[in-house]
């Protein structure tokens, strides 16, 4: 598995949410697993295989390429951390 953070400098859900954070994390056949949206109102969404989708948004369903995405690396324990905080959709 590989962990991401990428910042979106633009609102991709609600203009009240503000701009976010994804994490990502990534499996070796490189399709998304879980993924963590923070937004600077606070708000959490997140999304794994089990709750891939809801009025939220979605699990992505297209393999990615790391290489592409504008994000940082980061591991496996900064992820399990953020993704443990409760989120509006899950939990």
């Amino acid at each position: 598995m590989k962990y991401l953070k990428i910042q979106w400098d633009e609102i991709t859900f609600d203009e009240d949410w503000g701009k976010s954070t994804w994490y990502l994390e990534i499996g070796e056949d490189n399709y998304i697993k879980r993924q963590l949206e923070v937004f600077e109102n606070s708000n959490r969404i997140k999304f794994d295989e089990a709750h891939w989708c809801d009025s939220y948004g979605s699990l992505g369903d297209q393999p990615v390429n790391i290489d592409q995405l504008n994000g940082i690396l980061i591991s496996v324990a900064e992820f399990e951390n953020e993704w443990g905080i409760k989120s509006i959709n899950m939990d």
